[in-house]
């Protein structure tokens, strides 16, 4: 399982109704990939940020390939993420996302 020093960490930037998913999510990745966990991924199409001067909230959506390598099986997904962000003092942090999966070209 994940320290209390790194699920910390995460905390400091994935928020409100953001955090319980991503944890959870954290939890399965370790369930189904197995420990050691390694993840990294990068953009098929880079974020685009725009501010919603009503609300007060970023909005980001990008489209992006993680790859997960654990002791039992390492694979790829691409995802269309929709990231919500508040900010909160000086920094921005995640406070809501939706994604969907995009299909794998041939």
């Amino acid at each position: 399982m994940p320290s209390p020093e790194r699920l910390e960490a995460l905390a400091t930037y994935w928020q409100d109704r953001a955090f319980p998913n991503v944890r959870a999510f954290v939890f399965a990745m370790i369930k189904l990939v197995g420990r050691p966990v390694r993840v990294s991924y990068g953009y098929l199409i880079p974020p685009l940020a725009t501010y919603d001067h009503l609300s007060g909230m970023a909005h980001v959506n990008a489209i992006e390939i993680w790859t997960y390598e654990g002791s039992a099986i390492t694979y790829q997904e691409r995802f269309a993420f929709h990231y919500v962000l508040a900010q909160r003092e000086a920094d921005w942090v995640i406070v809501d996302y939706t994604y969907r999966n995009v299909p794998t070209p041939p």
